[in-house]
């Protein structure tokens, strides 16, 4: 039997097992590699403090004194009553 392509059944069957992922294959190559991935984090982290210590820190700060409104002033003086 074939499919709309012209491949049977089982050779997609087997092409659908070949792409298939499994998680521990992944895991695998992250064990094998596991002093590179800890070596690039630790060096990473060690220029970007280095890095941070040598910015100058900016610092900005803004604001704004409103006189009182009337209507509020009122309000106010009420409340301090």
């Amino acid at each position: 039997m074939t499919n709309g392509e012209g491949k049977s059944e089982a050779e997609a069957r087997n092409e659908n097992e070949e792409i298939e992922i499994n998680l521990l294959d992944y895991l695998i190559v992250l064990a094998k590699r596991k002093e590179l991935i800890i070596i690039i984090t630790f060096g990473l982290m060690i220029i970007v403090a280095v890095y941070s210590l040598i910015l100058s820190p900016v610092y900005r700060a803004e604001t704004k004194i409103l006189p009182p409104q009337q209507a509020n002033s009122s309000m106010a003086a009420q409340l301090l009553n």
